[in-house]
C-alpha cells in the first residue's frame, strides 16, 4: 500500500480538534486509519490526549443546578489526594502515584441516584452496625473527569474553594504533558497544600512522598 503523506490541512485539523475528539473519530473525519492518526499524533507529541478526554462526562446543566451540587460538595465532599494503590504497594501510573480525590458521602440513597443519573458512579460503602444508615459515596474518576467537575463548581463553592483551585491547577498541569512526565516543584506544591488544610502534618506518609516523588 502506497503511502499517504499528512497535509498541512490534515496537521491543523489533528492539532485543533485532538483536545476535544476521540482519535478514532479524528480517523473517520480525515479518512484516514486509527494506526496512521496515532502514528501521527506520537510524532507530534501530543501524548495526553488519552487522559484529556472524560470518562464519565457530565450531560448540560444549568449554573443553578452546577451552585446546588457546588453546595453538596462543599458539606459532604471530600476534595484531597490519594496513593494508587496495588496489593498494598504503590504503583507506578499516569499520576506518578499520586491521584487527585473527589468524593461525596451521603446517607440518602436519593442524592446516590440522583449522581447516578449525572453519569456517576455511586455506591454503597462497608456494611456499619444495624443501628446507622448505610453510606453511599459518589467518585469522581479520572484526571479528565475531576477537572471538568472542579471547573464547574469552583465558582459556587465556599468553604473547599481553596482546596478546589489547587487541584484543578493540579490536573490542568498534568493533563498538559506526557503522563510519564515527574511531578514538578509547582505540582508537589500544591498536592502539599491541599495535604496540609486536610491538617495532615507534615510527618505524614504521602506528604513525604510527594516531596520525594
Amino acid at each position: 500500500m502506497e503511502y499517504k503523506y499528512w497535509t498541512d490541512n490534515e496537521t491543523k485539523y489533528l492539532k485543533e480538534n485532538f483536545k476535544t475528539k476521540h482519535l478514532r473519530e479524528i480517523a473517520k473525519d480525515l479518512g484516514r486509519t486509527y494506526g496512521s492518526i496515532t502514528n501521527r499524533f506520537k510524532k507530534l507529541k501530543l501524548y495526553y490526549i488519552k487522559n484529556q478526554m472524560p470518562k464519565r462526562p457530565f450531560p448540560k446543566i444549568s449554573n443553578e443546578e452546577w451552585a446546588y451540587i457546588a453546595g453538596i460538595v462543599d458539606g459532604e465532599g471530600t476534595i484531597s489526594f490519594k496513593r494508587n494503590r496495588k496489593t498494598g504497594t504503590v504503583r507506578k501510573s499516569k499520576e506518578s502515584g499520586i491521584s487527585p480525590l473527589v468524593t461525596i458521602s451521603t446517607t440518602s440513597p436519593i442524592l446516590a441516584e440522583y449522581f447516578m443519573g449525572l453519569n456517576q458512579k455511586s455506591y454503597c460503602t462497608k456494611t456499619r452496625p444495624k443501628h446507622c444508615l448505610p453510606v453511599y459515596a459518589t467518585r469522581i474518576g479520572s484526571l479528565a473527569d475531576i477537572r471538568e467537575f472542579l471547573k464547574q463548581i469552583l465558582p459556587y463553592l465556599k468553604i473547599k474553594f481553596d482546596d478546589a483551585s489547587n487541584t484543578l491547577e493540579f490536573c490542568n498541569s498534568r493533563l498538559s504533558k506526557s503522563f510519564r512526565s515527574p511531578y514538578s516543584n509547582e505540582e508537589k506544591k500544591l498536592v502539599d497544600d491541599v495535604l496540609e488544610s486536610h491538617m495532615k502534618g507534615p510527618s505524614n506518609v504521602l506528604r513525604k512522598e510527594v516531596k520525594n516523588a
